[in-house]
């Protein structure tokens, strides 16, 4: 991901730049399966550079040519599990909103768990044979795990893990979310 920002950061910062003035601003990054994977490297890679930006601006006297970078989330769709806890912690708190507010350091928190959701359902094939592999490799959720329906609008409110009881078997159903075909199209 860091090559694949490292190609996009520069336009992304130029969009940045021509719309500070007008737009109330937050960047959302999202991705379906390894799209969703990609959207959340970048996420922090764009935080990190959000980070630098703001130590080089407060070192500097002068801070009208100052680059501002509004927040950011991502929200994705059937994304794997690619970090262990500590890290997923880690990358939680460094890319919490700075606010100058640090008594609430929990990172296990609704609005810090919001800006990084990731939808999954439980027919979904490439999420119900790679979950115990995650398991047991200890890889974590980055932010929260938000159960949907496959071909619905339907989103549940409480964290839920997977239904291990559903034959998920479609190919079809990893690139179905909420009613909509997220997946590869050949037009």
């Amino acid at each position: 991901s860091l090559g694949l920002y490292r190609h996009l950061g520069p336009a992304l910062e130029g969009i940045l730049q021509r719309s500070q003035q007008t737009y109330p601003q937050q960047v959302i990054f999202t991705g379906h399966s390894l799209g969703a994977a990609t959207a959340l490297l970048c996420a922090v890679q764009y935080q990190k550079q959000k980070q630098q930006q703001q130590q080089l601006a407060a070192s500097k006297s002068n801070n009208k040519n100052q680059q501002i970078y509004p927040s950011c989330s991502v929200v994705t769709f059937g994304g794997p599990r690619i970090v262990n806890q500590p890290l997923a912690d880690h990358w939680m708190m460094a890319t919490r909103p700075q606010d100058g507010n640090d008594n609430d350091n929990n990172v296990h928190n609704n609005t810090l768990e919001d800006a990084f959701v990731n939808f999954v359902h439980s027919r979904d094939p490439i999420l119900q044979q790679n979950q115990p592999l995650w398991d047991s490799l200890g890889f974590a959720v980055v932010g929260r795990e938000i159960l949907c329906e496959c071909n619905q609008r339907v989103v549940y409110e409480t964290q839920s893990k997977l239904d291990k009881k559903v034959l998920a078997w479609n190919f079809l159903d990893h690139c179905t979310y909420l009613g909509r075909f997220v997946g590869p199209r050949l037009w």
